[in-house]
């Protein structure tokens, strides 16, 4: 979790930060849109979240479990759908490398996370 939550968070700056430096303000991957509502709500919610979950998991306190396994959950849910988003580019004819084996393979790796992290549920009897 904090390895993606690093490589994503480094992903969207890398988009964010250069028109800011050079002045433009807007990225050219903006296009016609005019926000990067992804972009932000990864940068100020999810990303942050999955960190310090991960740093909780690491620590091995109870909100690491919680905060955890919703979000695994979460991730693998959001990587089945672009993972279906992908195949549809495909069979219209969008060039979807290296998206076709990042995407599935991160889709892979959430839903075995999250499978052990149920799996390992222990519960206790008042």
């Amino acid at each position: 979790m904090i390895f993606a939550s690093v490589s994503i968070a480094m992903l969207w700056l890398s988009i964010v930060i250069p028109p800011l430096i050079d002045g433009t303000i807007y990225p050219e991957s903006l296009q016609h849109f005019t926000t990067l509502i992804v972009q932000g709500f990864d940068l100020g919610l999810l990303l942050p979240i999955a960190f310090i979950s991960g740093v909780l998991l690491i620590k091995r306190k109870p909100f690491g479990y919680l905060f955890g396994t919703a979000y695994i959950g979460f991730l693998s849910i959001l990587m089945t759908a672009l993972t279906a988003k992908i195949i549809a580019m495909s069979m219209h004819g969008v060039n979807v490398i290296p998206a076709v084996f990042i995407i599935p393979t991160f889709n892979i790796i959430t839903m075995f996370s999250l499978y052990l992290m149920i799996k390992n549920i222990k519960g206790e009897i008042a």
